[in-house]
């Protein structure tokens, strides 16, 4: 769609987007889904030491491992 329309990267972004989410309404008749299983919701709900949840330990595990990665591949001879 971008080459042969020449229609900027975003906008088609959003327009897929917006053609997909449109389709999905269709198929449910609007009506909302669960997509996840309740030990998914179960596992990143839960609470670890009265605060952290699952769900903000994998995002700090990820930041940790892009930080480590870019740290690793700056500092390259």
């Amino acid at each position: 769609m971008i080459a042969f329309i020449k229609v900027p990267d975003l906008v088609a972004t959003l327009a897929t987007m917006t053609i997909v989410t449109g389709v999905g309404y269709l198929l449910t008749n609007g009506a909302p889904r669960e997509t996840s299983s309740p030990a998914l919701n179960s596992l990143m709900t839960h609470r670890f030491a009265g605060f952290l949840t699952a769900g903000v330990l994998v995002r700090a595990l990820v930041i940790l491992l892009m930080l480590l990665a870019f740290t690793a591949r700056s500092t390259r001879r």
